[in-house]
């Protein structure tokens, strides 16, 4: 299902006719209700006139099926990273840096919830998702979710995101990580970070971390620090 809708806010059928300027961009939820004449056309119009988006960091919450189970796997091109989440056990996180969980899972009321937290190279937020809620970048970021299927791409550039979510597992096929300047790129089924590059291997109960923390996440493979991009730390208000 796509994260947003195209819809004709006057219907199809009253105007016979794809006008510009009668097209808005609907969440499925909304769309539904429209669709149901539950959300009156004022409305619509209203918010197409300022959209809940524009001159936002992140768009709204878009969630996720749920996921059960005792484990949880991550898989960072042809890298598998099983993570243990059954009670007695605290996030399982499959990558870190400077100690803090980019890609984590944990056991919350008898579900797993995933968290993850990938940025541009300005550190600012491209994909975040909190306990199975997804947020993307609003702005600079074109996005497709098709099926399992989440793509996203800026500009020409190409495929800059692709991930599949499966059942109690999270792959993430292409692109690029960063995380406070640090870069883990992911292309061809290889992982490549600070320093280090790898492919095929499995980790289990252990993930990856890169860094300086005063106390490092526990890690089967620490690749330390490396050379960092330079950017602003990010409000934590604009996360939330």
């Amino acid at each position: 299902m796509p994260i947003y809708h195209y819809d004709h806010m006057v219907e199809y059928s009253s105007r016979l006719a794809h006008e510009e300027s009668n097209i808005t961009l609907l969440c499925p939820a909304h769309h539904d209700a429209k669709s149901r004449d539950r959300l009156p056309l004022a409305k619509v119009a209203q918010a197409n006139a300022k959209p809940h988006n524009q001159g936002a960091m992140l768009t709204g919450v878009y969630p996720l099926t749920t996921f059960y189970g005792e484990e949880f796997a991550f898989y960072l091109g042809s890298n598998h990273v099983k993570t243990r989440v059954h009670q007695g056990y605290s996030e399982g996180a499959a990558l870190s840096v400077d100690g803090g969980p980019v890609l984590a899972a944990r056991l919350r009321d008898n579900e797993i919830v995933v968290r993850a937290a990938i940025r541009d190279r300005d550190n600012r937020p491209v994909l975040l998702i909190r306990d199975n809620e997804l947020r993307h970048a609003a702005d600079g970021w074109d996005v497709t979710f098709e099926a399992n299927r989440l793509k996203m791409w800026s500009g020409s550039r190409g495929i800059g995101m692709e991930i599949v979510f499966e059942e109690g597992a999270l792959r993430v096929t292409r692109g690029e990580i960063f995380a406070n300047g640090l870069l883990f790129s992911i292309r061809k089924g290889e992982l490549i970070g600070p320093g280090a590059s790898f492919s095929d291997c499995s980790f289990n109960s252990c993930g990856v971390s890169a860094g300086v923390s005063e106390r490092p996440a526990s890690a089967l493979l620490r690749l330390g620090d490396g050379p960092r991009f330079a950017y602003e730390p990010v409000p934590s208000s604009f996360l939330r």
